[in-house]
């Protein structure tokens, strides 16, 4: 559940500990105030958090792998030396020490994962930081999701139905750092590889096909067959020439739309929406009117009028 802390002076701020400890020295006390959200899904912890002026020292990472993502176009801060802009993402593998000025205040988002992220096709890097620029679309839409998250956690007050929603909130957000972590050359094809790539698109075109309301998670699908997220997205780009994550987008866009113009009593669009993993509404009606030139509302409204 999301638990969110304000901090009115710099004497009562506690850092998050979300990756690793500092010592911290305000650049003006006086106006240092901070509001900090902080929120757990299955498989990584996420801080946002309105920071204030300061420089920091310490022991910066995680043992497995986490984010620094700025949530505004003009965020100003450098680490170690490097000027970190609202253009790019902070990624730590390991412990680092490093040494961070926020000339003013700033609003990012910290992301811990529960693991080193190895099998996705990210930028390698083994040990330390990097950081990786990124399109205005790619970081306003990295935003947005967690920025949608933060809002629909706050919004469910009962721990159970946030549990459900989760896993479906994680995915996103790990395919919005895809588009920015992976590197094309990560995912290219080889020669001789399309025979393996078009089984592997088959075999999960199958699993699809046999059971159209169970979540797809890249994880999973790509275990299920046997094989790595990374091989998954490079299979998929090779066949149908588009992202592991939209060709899943698709796919349950598909599957929302066929239980729609089915209109069996008591269809909702809320719940068809649901049950295929689209957890913001508002999200979901935007990529369902893109893909299909109408709204779902239509598509419902047109399948009672047959029936």
């Amino acid at each position: 559940m999301l638990r969110t802390d304000h901090f009115a002076t710099f004497e009562q701020f506690r850092p998050s500990g979300i990756l690793g400890t500092s010592r911290t020295v305000a650049l003006d006390p006086a106006s240092a105030s901070i509001h900090r959200a902080t929120l757990a899904l299955p498989e990584c912890r996420l801080v946002l958090q309105r920071s204030f002026a300061r420089e920091y020292e310490g022991d910066l990472g995680s043992d497995t792998c986490g984010l620094v993502v700025p949530m505004s176009d003009d965020h100003c801060h450098s680490v170690n030396g490097q000027q970190v802009r609202g253009d790019g993402v902070v990624l730590l593998r390991g412990i680092v020490p490093c040494r961070v000025v926020e000339p003013y205040p700033n609003t990012y988002a910290l992301v811990r994962l529960g693991t080193a992220m190895r099998t996705r096709g990210w930028a390698d890097v083994e040990q330390g930081l990097g950081l990786f620029g990124a399109t205005a679309q790619q970081m306003h839409y990295l935003q947005r999701v967690l920025w949608n998250i933060a809002k629909a956690a706050s919004a469910c007050p009962v721990a159970d139905d946030f549990a459900q929603q989760a896993p479906d909130m994680q995915e996103t957000l790990y395919a919005a750092l895809d588009d920015i972590l992976i590197r094309p050359d990560a995912i290219e094809s080889r020669p001789r590889s399309y025979d393996r790539h078009l089984k592997f698109v088959s075999q999960l075109d199958a699993m699809i096909q046999e059971a159209p309301g169970v979540a797809m998670y890249s994880e999973n699908l790509a275990l299920a067959l046997g094989t790595s997220v990374r091989t998954l997205q490079a299979a998929i780009v090779a066949v149908h020439g588009i992202s592991l994550h939209r060709y899943i987008r698709i796919k349950r866009l598909w599957m929302v739309r066929r239980a729609l113009a089915k209109a069996h009593p008591g269809t909702n669009i809320k719940a068809a929406a649901a049950a295929h993993g689209f957890w913001h509404m508002g999200e979901f009606s935007h990529t369902y009117r893109v893909e299909f030139g109408e709204p779902p509302s239509e598509t419902l409204m047109r399948a009672r009028g047959k029936a």
